[in-house]
């Protein structure tokens, strides 16, 4: 069974991985915003790279999640 520590610093890692979700949703629907109009060359890396940011942070949420429930 786990320590109370090792439990306080999992929902440590989960609040700040929710915090630095949330702001890359919010680049991300910047993004698309921009990306509704005409897509520059730079717009075009912004979206990739927001859409990267979104998907590592959800798929490491998810990962964490799992090993939490465990």
């Amino acid at each position: 069974m786990e320590s109370r520590e090792q439990i306080i610093q999992k929902e440590a890692q989960i609040q700040l991985l929710t915090k630095v979700f949330k702001q890359d949703q919010i680049c991300f629907k910047k993004c698309i915003k921009v990306a509704e109009k005409r897509l520059t060359e730079d717009q075009e890396k912004c979206l990739k790279i927001c859409n990267n940011k979104v998907q590592v942070a959800y798929d490491f949420l998810h990962k964490l999640n799992d090993k939490v429930l465990e």
